[in-house]
């Protein structure tokens, strides 16, 4: 994608957080824990908008949902449900406020019905946590890492790319890389880490 061709969304985001006068640092190492997890799982809706003379195809459902640590015993709440079409846009259905507290560190978690993610899901998945991160912005939490499958990690990096994110040089870790949005993106299981950021 082009520099010049800054995805709505992207600015959207980006004016969230120059009102709230805040610069995003890359955070070093990524911890272990997060105070809440929200997990977005992405799936293809093979039966839906079957009927006759549609232009729709390939529909993915991305249903975003969170909870508060990282036990697998934790209570969940589901938040959303966001739709696509061949990774574009075609709404979104809330079906409950997020309820976190100002402040509190989130991790989020990217997860795939099926092992096999064409570049489509990876996308839908990719466009999900920015949408996500937008909310957590305007809740006052800090997005700690994104925690992505290591099977779909590099079509996620990959998607983040064409969406106005990109990976800088490597720097000395005393001067952390610095930009309006900063994403640590982290395989589960872990091994690989990638620095996406947005800077204008």
């Amino acid at each position: 994608m082009s520099r010049r061709l800054i995805s709505p969304l992207l600015l959207a985001l980006f004016v969230v957080i120059c009102y709230s006068h805040t610069e995003v640092h890359a955070l070093g190492p990524v911890a272990g824990t997060y105070d809440w997890i929200i997990t977005i799982e992405t799936e293809e809706q093979k039966e839906y908008f079957t009927y006759r003379g549609t232009a729709l195809a390939t529909v993915t459902r991305a249903r975003a949902s969170y909870q508060q640590g990282d036990a697998a015993s934790a209570d969940t709440t589901r938040y959303e449900d966001l739709w696509y079409s061949q990774g574009k846009p075609l709404g979104l259905e809330r079906v409950h406020s997020l309820d976190l507290r100002p402040g509190d560190q989130i991790g989020i978690r990217i997860k795939h019905k099926t092992s096999r993610v064409p570049d489509y899901e990876a996308y839908a998945a990719a466009n999900a946590v920015l949408r996500i991160l937008m909310d957590a912005y305007l809740n006052g939490n800090q997005v700690t890492a994104v925690l992505a499958p290591a099977d779909s990690f590099n079509s996620i990096s990959q998607a983040f790319q064409k969406q106005g994110l990109s990976v800088p040089p490597p720097r000395d870790p005393e001067h952390p890389v610095q930009g309006s949005i900063v994403i640590q993106l982290v395989s589960e299981p872990e091994g690989s880490q990638e620095t996406l950021v947005y800077s204008r």
